[in-house]
């Protein structure tokens, strides 16, 4: 099952188990979301589904009253670099109104938010925000690395009765997974509707065909794929890690499922702890597999949510390895990865366990390129990872 195949799927039991709930966005509906994740969900759903005009802070707004009086709410937001435009009515109002009611009102509400490069598609649509929130109080902030954690933590959070940012990398869409939702929502995740797509102009595109902002206001039978313009940068290749980043035994996966505000172990080691979240932990565990053929064993912790913060399961790993290393796309400061580091260095027994400081391996601190092969050194990448991880063994 693909990372959009299981978002899809748990949006779709999520609308079936609760009539109220809501899905809103951009061209949710007919044309099936901007990245095809929604496809199907509008002819099955047509009353729960809402396409809106491309104005996020005034159907973000809508969707903050409407969750306030009891209808629980998932809402598309077509790029994570629009969060500037919904800012208000989720950190002012979403995030305050339990606190600010004394608990007499709650607001079920969910954003998507697509984020992350890779697509060539340049600074305004390629960024990864989520540390922009880490400092408001009141959400909750997810970013899930595989389909297993995408099902499972979209389920949660859509249950969740106050706001939850839901962080999806692009480059995870197409993914394959081990991981199977269950026969119903896998088929109709896989399938769609025929009727739904053929009104669409044809089949579900790849995401990276997906022409989105360009084709705003045009009939879905004029929107034309952007093929051409994408090709995907070798550190986004992800043939090295069939089996799609998580344990291959399914009873390890079954005692670790996904759950909000809980980090997963992916792999032990002795030698370091290598902490990581969304389409980075792809990336941390492709570092693992290099530095075991050097003889390298590294403990892989993927937080799946970045808050609440399990920083019980990261200072248990890194006072077992003494070592620890935090890989994250965007650039570090002020960034998860330093909390993190604080955590781990500001608690007295970790801090003696360390054999050496922490490591943070990060994005560039720079607008992402258009250009491709500029884009391309903007991440961090395996070997890099490796070169900097075997400094501080050293160290």
């Amino acid at each position: 099952m693909t990372y959009r195949q299981a978002i899809r799927a748990a949006l779709r039991d999520e609308l079936m188990e609760n009539p109220l709930l809501t899905l809103m966005g951009e061209d949710v509906g007919v044309y099936g979301g901007c990245f095809k994740v929604t496809e199907g969900l509008w002819a099955e759903f047509p009353s729960q589904v809402v396409d809106t005009p491309v104005s996020e802070e005034g159907f973000a707004g809508l969707a903050v009253g409407a969750a306030a009086m009891g209808v629980p709410m998932v809402l598309e937001i077509m790029y994570a670099d629009f969060f500037t435009l919904i800012s208000d009515p989720i950190i002012n109002h979403a995030a305050k109104m339990h606190f600010m009611s004394g608990g007499q009102f709650n607001c079920p509400i969910v954003l998507r938010l697509p984020e992350g490069g890779g697509t060539g598609h340049g600074p305004q649509h390629t960024q990864s925000p989520e540390a922009a929130f880490l400092g408001f109080s009141g959400l909750k902030i997810v970013a899930p690395s595989d389909a297993e954690s995408a099902y499972f933590l979209l389920r949660e959070a859509v249950k969740d009765p106050n706001p939850v940012l839901f962080f999806e990398h692009k480059m995870l869409y197409g993914v394959d997974f081990p991981f199977e939702a269950g026969s119903e929502s896998v088929n109709a995740a896989e399938s769609g509707d025929a009727a739904q797509r053929e009104r669409c102009g044809g089949p579900a595109l790849p995401f990276e065909e997906a022409s989105c902002r360009s084709n705003e206001g045009k009939p879905s039978s004029e929107r034309k794929s952007d093929t051409e313009s994408v090709s995907i940068p070798q550190i986004f290749k992800t043939e090295n890690l069939s089996d799609g980043g998580i344990p291959a035994n399914p009873e390890a996966r079954k005692s670790q499922r996904p759950e909000i505000g809980r980090a997963r172990i992916l792999q032990n080691g002795n030698d370091i702890t290598i902490v990581s979240y969304s389409r980075a932990t792809r990336t941390a565990m492709e570092t693992a597999d290099l530095l075991a053929k050097k003889g390298i064993g590294c403990t892989v912790v993927d937080l799946g949510t970045l808050k609440p913060l399990d920083t019980k399961t990261i200072l248990e790993s890194v006072r077992k390895t003494g070592r620890v290393a935090i890989i994250q796309d965007p650039s570090a400061f002020g960034g998860i990865a330093n909390a993190i580091s604080a955590a781990v260095t500001g608690d007295k027994d970790t801090f003696r366990a360390l054999k050496t400081s922490p490591v943070i391996i990060s994005g560039r601190d720079t607008p992402i390129p258009f250009s491709k092969s500029l884009e391309e050194t903007a991440y961090p990448c395996p070997d890099l990872c490796v070169n900097i991880i075997e400094r501080a063994l050293l160290s």
